[in-house]
């Protein structure tokens, strides 16, 4: 069985799917890549048993054939072959496959299919087609802020309710929240689930940022996405997502509004200076501007900058973890944000000034308590 193939295509293909394969997995199989041939298709799937991923591409073939092949090998061989034409010789009596390009000739020994696990296909479920671009701009919001402890399963994603008026995506860490709400995605019937984070990592790395439509199909343990010629299916994340409308603080009645660009480039300045331990900043707010500043007592560091804002409330002292403050505030596009607080000890929400109309972004973050209560002097006059 003989098939041709770019070899720049078929490496940027086998890039995406590799990415569901996991460094030492449970069963060793699950190293290599199953090559489905099926007349003028090749069908590419790789799969961690959690998480899995094919894509098809066109070829002239007339034969049908399945085979496993490592996927190390394979990948280092195209990384180091310029872009090419290659053409792949099948034997399957002695499950070798030839790779022939204009360099040379490359003998690979592989595994029969029947091996490979078998993967789940969908079935009955709530179908939602969506379009790409309003779907990459949600996960884009939420998928930095979901934990990456895998001990701490249930936020080990990004939780999504579906109901008939918008959907809600939710992350959290444990010390940030985000809830994306958005009015163009809208389903009859009402569900929530949670999506693993490698299944949204996989899914934020092949997506485009287009008007192309993606299907997606839940059913009670599985999601599957059909997006241009990959698919991705993921087993949910079947444990309770915690309670995050608690954690939005309410009547928070201070209010600052500040330049968001002015806010982040001053932060990432004075965060150099801070204790690299606890990267504690702290933000002091007058009427009209904000104190940022940092000390690291143990090298005899600090720095201090001030910022212009528009403040109503009572002059305060707030600390923050800057990597924590920065990675929420470089999730906000505005040129304008508001971060409301009810007082410095509790949690602070922040947001952009101006949205679209059919979306609203929320973010939370939890302070560092300060130890030392600022003196009322240094809080004093500053006008």
């Amino acid at each position: 069985m003989h098939f041709n193939i770019s070899s720049y295509e078929l490496l940027e293909k086998l890039s995406n799917v590799s990415k569901s394969i996991l460094k030492n997995p449970i069963l060793p199989i699950l190293e290599n890549f199953l090559f489905e041939i099926t007349k003028n298709n090749l069908n590419i799937l790789a799969s961690d048993l959690q998480t899995s991923i094919d894509v098809n591409i066109k070829i002239k073939s007339e034969e049908n054939i399945k085979i496993i092949i490592p996927s190390k090998i394979l990948m280092n061989t195209l990384k180091n072959l310029k872009n090419q034409n290659i053409n792949f010789f099948v034997n399957k009596k002695k499950n070798i496959i030839e790779i022939k390009s204009n360099n040379g000739l490359y003998k690979i020994s592989c595994e029969k299919y029947s091996s490979f696990p078998k993967i789940s296909e969908p079935n009955k479920g709530l179908l939602i087609n969506i379009e790409s671009s309003v779907f990459k701009k949600a996960i884009s919001h939420t998928i930095d802020i979901c934990s990456s402890d895998e001990l701490k399963s249930n936020i080990n994603g990004v939780c999504v309710n579906f109901n008939d008026s918008n959907t809600e995506f939710i992350a959290t860490d444990g010390y940030r929240l985000v809830k994306y709400t958005i009015e163009d995605i809208k389903t009859e019937n009402e569900k929530t689930i949670i999506i693993p984070r490698k299944c949204i990592l996989l899914i934020n790395s092949i997506i485009e940022n287009k008007k192309n439509n993606i299907e997606i199909k839940i059913n009670e343990n599985n999601i599957y996405f059909n997006i241009n010629e990959y698919k991705i299916i993921s087993k949910l994340i079947k444990e309770r997502y915690p309670d995050y409308e608690d954690v939005i603080p309410k009547n928070n009645k201070s209010i600052i509004n500040v330049n968001r660009k002015e806010i982040l480039s001053s932060i990432k300045r004075v965060s150099i200076f801070s204790n690299q331990m606890s990267n504690l900043v702290k933000i002091k707010v007058f009427k009209k501007n904000i104190k940022i500043f940092t000390e690291n007592n143990d090298f005899f560091n600090s720095a201090s900058e001030e910022v212009e804002c528009e403040y109503n409330g009572n002059n305060m002292c707030i600390g923050f973890n800057a990597k924590l403050l920065i990675s929420l505030i470089d999730n906000i596009n505005s040129n304008e944000i508001e971060i409301k607080t009810s007082n410095p000890n509790k949690a602070c929400i922040i947001k952009p000034i101006k949205q679209n109309k059919e979306e609203d972004l929320i973010l939370v973050i939890m302070p560092i308590i300060i130890n030392k209560d600022i003196p009322e002097a240094e809080l004093g006059n500053n006008q």
